[in-house]
């Protein structure tokens, strides 16, 4: 059926955060997206979004970060690297795909 409009902006969502799941009606966002990357997974969540497609980003998950994982991934240059990639590179383009033309 028809999904309702959605009320969510970029400002309302956790753009780090996942995972993530969408109707399969939606696929072909993702199919013909052509991202290398998380924006793979972002922009299209982006274009449905703009299509008028409901979102729902309100779903609480707790979450607790594993000490053993946060003391692995801490002064890890990869890590810190992977990092400072989703912050200027990832969220540039998805902050632009909310005034570039749709690709779908």
């Amino acid at each position: 059926g028809e999904l309702e409009r959605s009320e969510y902006s970029c400002a309302d969502i956790d753009w780090h955060f996942g995972p993530f799941a969408f109707r399969r009606s939606l696929l072909n966002l993702w199919m013909e997206y052509k991202g290398t990357s998380y924006d793979a997974q972002l922009i299209p969540i982006v274009a449905a979004i703009r299509k008028g497609c409901q979102v729902n980003s309100s779903i609480e998950v707790t979450f607790g970060l594993d000490a053993i994982m946060k003391q692995q991934e801490q002064g890890d240059l990869n890590f810190i690297e992977k990092r400072l990639l989703q912050l200027n590179d990832l969220d540039p383009k998805v902050k632009q795909f909310w005034k570039d033309s749709l690709y779908c």
